[in-house]
C-alpha cells in the first residue's frame, strides 16, 4: 500500500509551518537592519556598553583602604595624613622618622595610638602602590572594610563574597589570599582576616568584570 504523505498529511503541514516561520524570522531581521532606526539603536547600545566597561575599570582602579587611596603622590599623602610615625627603605627595618623628610623613603607607617597600623609602599615615581591596615587583636572596626570584608571575617566569608582567590599561599601561621584583578589582598591567621591590603590593579579586564559582578550580585 502506498505510504507517501499526501499534501494534507501532518508531515507536509509541519514542514510548511517551519518554512513559513523561518521566512517570517528572516523578514523580521531584514526589516530591523533595514530600518532607519537600526543604526542609532545599535550605536546607543554599543555606547552604553563601552561606558559601562570604562566605569567598571575606573571603579576598580580606585582601590583604597578607607581614605587611604592607591595612586596618591607622597606629597599628597603627607598633606592628607601627616608625617608618618616610622619609615624604611626596601629590605631595611622600620625606624622613627625623626626630623628627616619622609619623601626620602619608599615605605611609610602610620599608627593610631597603637590601635591600628597603616603601611604604605610607594613606587619609583613616588605614588602609593600598596596600602595595608592591620590590628594586633583584629578588632573588626579598627580598619575599614574592603569589598565588604572586615578584620575578623573568616576565610569562608571572604570566598563567599569574592569567590576563590586567584592565588592562596600559606607560610607558617599566615595565609595570604590575593585578588590582583581587583587590587585586594587579605592576610589571615587562624582562618580569620588580620590584615587588609589594597594595591595597584593588575590589568585583566575580563577577570576584573567577572570578579566585580561576583561582588555586586547576590
Amino acid at each position: 500500500m502506498d505510504q507517501t504523505p499526501t499534501s494534507s498529511s501532518p508531515h507536509r503541514v509541519r514542514t510548511r509551518k517551519r518554512k513559513v516561520n523561518a521566512q517570517k524570522a528572516n523578514s523580521a531581521v531584514q526589516n530591523f537592519f533595514g530600518s532607519p532606526l537600526t543604526a542609532p539603536i545599535v550605536a546607543t547600545v554599543c555606547g552604553l556598553s563601552y561606558l559601562t566597561y570604562i566605569g567598571i575599570v575606573a571603579y576598580l582602579s580606585m582601590t583604597s583602604v578607607g581614605a587611604h587611596s592607591v595612586g596618591l603622590a607622597k606629597s599628597e599623602y603627607e598633606y592628607g595624613f601627616g608625617r608618618p610615625d616610622q619609615v624604611r627603605s626596601v629590605n631595611s627595618a622600620w625606624e622613627p622618622l625623626g626630623s628627616r623628610q619622609p619623601a626620602m623613603f619608599d615605605q611609610w607607617r602610620y599608627s593610631a595610638n597603637g590601635s591600628n597600623v597603616y603601611d604604605v609602599r610607594f613606587d619609583g615615581a613616588g605614588h602609593a602602590q600598596r596600602i595595608s591596615c592591620s590590628h594586633s587583636s583584629a578588632v573588626r572596626t579598627a580598619c575599614p572594610s574592603n569589598f565588604g570584608i572586615a578584620l575578623g571575617d573568616t576565610e569562608d566569608q571572604v570566598g563567599a563574597i569574592l569567590g576563590p582567590a586567584s592565588s592562596r599561599s600559606v607560610k607558617g601561621t599566615i595565609a595570604i589570599m590575593r585578588y590582583p584583578e581587583i587590587g585586594a589582598e587579605f592576610e589571615l591567621s587562624e582562618f580569620r582576616v588580620r590584615r587588609i591590603t589594597a594595591e595597584v590593579v593588575r590589568p585583566s579586564s575580563r577577570s576584573q568584570i567577572g570578579r566585580l559582578l561576583r561582588y555586586i550580585l547576590p
